[in-house]
């Protein structure tokens, strides 16, 4: 289970760290902190690893402080969290090219001044990250207990909750977010190591926990794999619903603008009233979320509620009977489709799904709309059923529907 993070705009917000001030690089202050230490060397690669808040007074590089753009420009490949420059005789300023360059890179460099007492500035750090990982800790197993453990423990994880400040008392919703590409989003990234996996996973962690912030929504959350589960207070209001939606919402435009490439999906479950429905809530929360990544379009969020014939098909357990079902209504195109990579079973699925509006549908699959008109009419001469027809309209309807849901059960996603 992973830790949520410090930033190090937390540790500036200490009250016993008021002597430490950015200098340069503000725009990075969201970089994790998992450990401070003191490193004097100018070559610093080996030494510092991501994550790292490095503080030096500069006696490694004997007064020349051309040497602090190379130790400036490494920790930022390797994901150093920040750079702590202890201003007196060995660097009586930070120089204007060191600014500069913090601030191109969005590096945190920072001062702090001779008369500090380095190692405990350090320990004041150190103490603080334990105490944060402590409580998150802890947060994460209770959140991890009411949706995989035993029902006999929900009082005592109520009572347990209450002491870290989140009350388990009122209702709650169910919310899963699914990276879909996260290791290849990495790799591209060039993150590699252990270390810098880890942090790249507490930013997003930490991206996801600021959208509810601007909500006052105090979640608990954890990790597990490629997907964060989220639980949050709500009530079963229209008003909070449409709020659970506009977070949704935002989560997925913050994360289409600031991590490019990576794809996101969103599901949430019904508010629960009490956690003993939470695990059914995550449930639901999934089956929506795999909706949301099959059906949804350019749309990469869905409700329980917006799952409609879905939450049916959801609970059929003979899945070959749908199996059985697609084919009897869709085989001949499904076949067409294979051998000619004709999409004209996507195209009859936009079809429906757009209530036969052919602008829309032609958007949607960037074809003219005379190639639509052409669609259709392969459609019906191979189908042998009549879209003007409300009850062959209606059948196509249901098999499409059928043809998307067990692509779903397959683990198929949209093209």
């Amino acid at each position: 289970m992973s830790k949520l993070a410090v930033k190090l705009q937390d540790i500036l917000d200490l009250p016993e760290l008021a002597e430490l001030k950015v200098v340069a690089g503000s725009a990075g202050l969201n970089r994790i902190v998992f450990w401070s230490h003191i490193v004097e060397m100018p070559d610093v690669a080996e030494w510092v690893h991501a994550g790292d808040l490095l503080f030096t007074t500069g006696i490694g590089i004997h007064t020349d402080v051309s040497q602090l753009s190379h130790i400036v420009q490494e920790c930022h490949a390797k994901g150093v969290a920040g750079l702590v420059i202890n201003i007196g005789p060995y660097i009586n300023q930070t120089p204007d090219f060191i600014l500069a360059l913090a601030d191109e890179l969005d590096f945190p460099v920072l001062e702090i001044p001779w008369k500090a007492k380095l190692s405990e500035v350090i320990r004041v750090i150190y103490n603080f990250i334990a105490m944060k990982q402590f409580g998150d800790t802890v947060l994460q197993e209770i959140l991890e207990s009411i949706l995989y453990g035993s029902a006999a423990n929900y009082h005592n994880l109520i009572t347990r909750a209450a002491s870290y400040d989140y009350n388990l008392g009122q209702p709650q919703q169910i919310m899963v977010v699914k990276f879909d590409n996260l290791d290849s989003y990495l790799r591209e990234l060039a993150v590699l190591t252990e270390q810098q996996v880890r942090v790249h996973k507490l930013q997003i962690q930490n991206a996801i926990r600021s959208v509810f912030d601007s909500h006052n929504k105090k979640i608990l959350m954890m990790l597990r794999l490629d997907t964060a589960i989220i639980m949050l207070p709500t009530l079963a209001t229209y008003e909070e619903q449409a709020r659970t939606r506009k977070i949704a919402e935002e989560l997925s435009q913050d994360f289409k603008n600031r991590y490019r490439g990576l794809d996101i999906f969103i599901g949430w479950g019904n508010p629960h009233e009490t956690i003993a429905g939470a695990p059914k809530g995550l449930s639901q929360a999934e089956q929506a979320m795999k909706v949301a990544q099959t059906v949804m379009g350019h749309h990469r969020f869905s409700a329980f509620d917006d799952l409609g014939f879905y939450k049916v098909l959801f609970n059929v357990k003979d899945r070959e009977e749908l199996e059985n079902f697609r084919s009897e209504v869709l085989k001949n195109l499904l076949a067409y489709d294979q051998k000619h990579n004709a999409q004209l079973v996507e195209t009859l699925t936009v079809f429906l799904e757009e209530n036969e509006n052919s602008t829309i549908v032609s958007e949607r699959l960037f074809i003219h709309r005379n190639t639509l008109k052409y669609r259709l009419q392969k459609i019906a001469d191979i189908s042998g059923r009549n879209l003007a027809d409300p009850k062959d309209r209606m059948l196509m309807y249901f098999a499409t529907t059928v043809h998307r849901f067990l692509a779903i059960s397959h683990g198929k996603t949209r093209s």
